[in-house]
């Protein structure tokens, strides 16, 4: 029997599947890696739960309020972070409230701890514009409570207020 005839219909079909294949897979990769993803907000996260684990282990807080131990001049150094290339699109402050203080509803405090002073990273121009829009900056804020060891006393309750911003727009927006 002469079957040639057939083999050359049947590959004829299975080269146009595989041109249908190949194209459906070029589009889809294309498709996916042609659009950004902006984790700008998913950074915030990190870098807050980065600065809440250098700051307090086990609920209690690993620096005294002292103004001394803890210093906006030393806290990228005792928490291990590094801004080196990102200096202005990143941006963290650290506030401690005293507990009685808060209205834990409307996340209100009063009372600054540690001297009236917070623990943050450089100044940059662009906090300001946190949120707006898609392009704009994105914040985040990360509120916790600790106790605070006093030799001698009763510890301490302290609300922790942990403010992270990430401007990175031109890498992440399209």
């Amino acid at each position: 029997m002469n079957r040639r005839g057939t083999d050359k219909v049947l590959s004829v079909y299975w080269f146009t599947i595989l041109i249908i294949t190949t194209v459906a897979i070029v589009a889809a990769v294309s498709i996916f890696y042609s659009s950004k993803y902006d984790v700008r907000g998913v950074e915030g996260g990190f870098l807050g739960d980065k600065v809440s684990d250098c700051i307090s282990k086990g609920g209690k807080l690993n620096y005294a309020l002292d103004g001394k131990q803890l210093t906006s001049d030393n806290f990228m150094s005792v928490c291990g972070l590094n801004f080196e290339n990102q200096q202005h699109d990143l941006f963290v402050e650290v506030s401690f409230y005293d507990f009685n203080s808060c209205n834990l509803e409307d996340r209100k405090c009063s009372t600054l701890l540690n001297n009236g002073a917070t623990v943050k990273t450089l100044d940059v121009s662009w906090i300001s514009q946190c949120n707006l829009d898609s392009k704009s900056p994105v914040c985040k804020e990360k509120w916790f409570y600790v106790l605070q060891d006093n030799p001698g006393k009763e510890q301490t309750k302290i609300m922790v207020k942990i403010f992270t911003g990430v401007n990175k727009a031109v890498e992440n927006v399209n």
